[in-house]
This record gives structure tokens, sequence and C-alpha cells, in this order.
């Protein structure tokens, strides 16, 4: 994002890294950020699968796994990342689909290239790790904006009282650099927090879950 230019530059350098831990042998996930990675993706998938609407949007798309989602269900889904290596690694993964059902779009969360009203359905796994209180609440805005009212947004949040939370201070960070393949976290969120940035912006909450007591996975309305 904007804010920092040290996780842009993470993010420019270290895609493929973080990419790799999607990987799996025999269909199993080789490290524990796979696992929690592959445990996210299949509570996500299963909101996305359960909800109606054509046009999703994918904000922080990173490597298109989510994007792929979508198009195996039969929507039309744009793509956002502000990271080029992001972005060809996931046009690398939606090769085997047709262009009509995609679009790759390089922008910030912040200021969304898309029109208003016009999307039913945005994703933003991994993103509110990397956004400032400020641009959280642009971030929030815009997709006020986008979204059609009744429209949905599948929403991750880094959950602040994680048992994790010693890898965000301290020698925890380079333990998370080493290890997680990941940069420094920007914030982390209370449940209240959550409730209050949504439906400040006419979003409401549907369903809550957690991924090993780490991260929020949210699922809220635009009423």
């Amino acid at each position: 994002m904007k804010n920092n230019p040290t996780i842009k530059n993470y993010w420019d350098r270290n895609s493929p890294a973080f990419t790799n831990q999607y990987r799996t042998i025999f269909g199993m996930p080789v490290s524990m950020v796979g696992i929690f990675l592959r445990l996210r993706q299949n509570k996500i998938t299963k909101l996305l699968a359960g909800l109606s609407g054509k046009n999703v949007a994918d904000i922080g798309c990173g490597s298109g796994v989510f994007m792929v989602e979508a198009v195996k269900q039969q929507r039309y889904v744009y793509g956002i990342d502000y990271s080029d290596q992001m972005l060809d690694i996931a046009r690398l993964k939606l090769k085997a689909y047709s262009s009509h059902r995609f679009k790759l779009i390089r922008a910030d969360a912040v200021c969304l290239p898309l029109k208003t009203n016009d999307i039913d359905i945005v994703i933003a796994s991994g993103l509110t790790d990397y956004l400032t209180t400020l641009n959280l609440a642009k971030f929030l805005d815009e997709v006020a904006r986008i979204l059609r009212i009744k429209g949905f947004i599948i929403i991750t949040f880094p959950k602040k009282d994680s048992l994790l939370a010693f890898l965000r201070i301290g020698v925890g960070l380079k333990l998370r650099k080493i290890f997680l393949k990941l940069p420094p976290m920007e914030n982390s969120y209370r449940k209240l927090d959550i409730e209050k940035v949504l439906k400040e912006r006419g979003l409401h909450i549907q369903k809550l879950d957690e991924v090993f007591g780490t991260m929020w996975i949210v699922l809220a309305q635009k009423l």
C-alpha cells in the first residue's frame, strides 16, 4: 500500500516465495503456513459458494487463489493488486480459464478503479494486515462505494489477542520474515473494532469465524 514502502518492496521481491507456501504434495500442504493458508482458503471458498451474485472483486488478489475459485463458480472476477509480481503469478494461474471471465488490474486498495454499485461480492483476504488505520478506513469506504445494496464482503482481520501475537514484535518479526515469509503487520483487531468499522459504512456482519485463533474471517452485507 502507499503508506508503507517496506511492505510494497517486500511483495515485489518475495511474491514467488510466498506463493510457494500454497504448494502441496499428494494434496497435503508442505508447511505450517501452508496448512493455515489451506484452512483459510477452504473457509473462504465455502462462504463464497454460498453467496449469489456474478461480479466479484478480489482486492489484494495476490497469486489469484480466490480468483480461480470465483471463475470455477461461473462468476466474473476483477483481481486487483499493487504488486506486478503477484499479478504475473495470478495471470499464469488463470491461464487455463477464459480471459472473458476475469480481469487483472494493478491498483491500490484505497482507490479502486471500479464502478459505483457494480460489485456483488468483495473478497479481501490477508489485506487488512498491511493497512494503517487511515487506509483501512479509506479501503472500506471504497468497498461501500463499489458494492451493490445487499452485496457481500468476505474479509479477514488479524486477531489482536492471538497466541501468535509474539510474531508481530521484536525478535518475532525476524521469525515471521524468515520462517513465514511475511512482512511486518500494520494492525490487529478485536471483534468490537471490526464491528464498528464495518457498521460505520453500512456493512453488517452476517458470519464471523477464526483460523487457528490468529485471524478473523468475516462475512458482512451492505444494507
